[in-house]
């Protein structure tokens, strides 16, 4: 992968610019799958069990093999994932960065802006209960 496109700035019918990779997103690149990270349990019980990313250019679905990148807790009820996948479809990179927090809340930046987006939260003793189970399978968090 030699480039990722951009379209900040672009009109609809203006062509992709293509840019070189930044050190970071190669470094997402070689990292373990994103999927591998999951699921992502909080101390109160609320579990991620997994996510999906869309490319940005053709907004499909991009397989769990084709995202890379890593999960990092700077607070106990939020958990930072930092990605990158690459589109077998038009072979582009598009990057991600989400907050995922313990109240199934997730934000993220776009268009220059913090937004958030809600998740249904799941009853607290089967959300505990999972969470735990969860915790008994180390060969999900490899």
């Amino acid at each position: 992968m030699k480039s990722q496109l951009s379209t900040k700035g672009k009109r609809d019918d203006a062509p992709p610019t293509f840019i070189p990779l930044s050190p970071r997103l190669r470094e997402l690149l070689e990292a373990n799958k994103i999927a591998s990270h999951f699921p992502i349990v909080f101390g109160s019980g609320a579990v991620w069990h997994d996510m999906q990313f869309e490319c940005l250019s053709c907004n499909r679905v991009l397989d769990d093999d084709a995202v890379r990148g890593f999960v990092s807790w700077p607070a106990p009820k939020t958990a930072v994932v930092e990605a990158a996948g690459v589109c077998k479809n038009c072979n582009l990179v598009t990057s991600f960065f989400y907050r995922l927090h313990s109240d199934m809340r997730v934000t993220a930046p776009r268009d220059g802006k913090w937004v958030t987006w809600q998740q249904q939260a799941p009853d607290s003793a089967l959300g505990r209960l999972v969470g735990w189970l969860s915790s008994l399978m180390p060969w999900r968090n490899k």
